[in-house]
């Protein structure tokens, strides 16, 4: 019979069970975007906040980067905000916030 290595539970390497930690950190927002109005879409407030210049750059950013809108992960450039929203995109964060009316 072969020697089987053993994991820190002493079980067979084929049936060791991986285990991930995750923290949860306080990140603070880097500032808030006016809208106008009561909604708008994830790709057009990137825009404003001055992430990227333009619709295409927006696309390709949702597919090579975390977006998240309030923590959790976003791909959808038409995804709508609110406000009170809170985009983040790597460590960076923005709140959506209503502009004057």
């Amino acid at each position: 019979m072969a020697a089987h290595a053993l994991t820190p539970l002493n079980r067979p390497m084929s049936s060791a069970v991986v285990v991930a930690t995750l923290a949860v950190v306080d990140v603070e927002i880097d500032t808030g975007v006016a809208i106008r109005g009561e909604m708008i879409r994830l790709g057009q407030f990137l825009k404003l906040a001055g992430v990227v210049d333009g619709g295409g750059e927006v696309k390709a950013l949702l597919a090579q980067e975390v977006v998240t809108v309030n923590t959790e992960p976003e791909t959808r450039r038409g995804r709508q905000l609110h406000a009170g929203d809170v985009v983040g995109v790597g460590v960076r964060r923005w709140r959506v916030t209503p502009g004057e009316r």
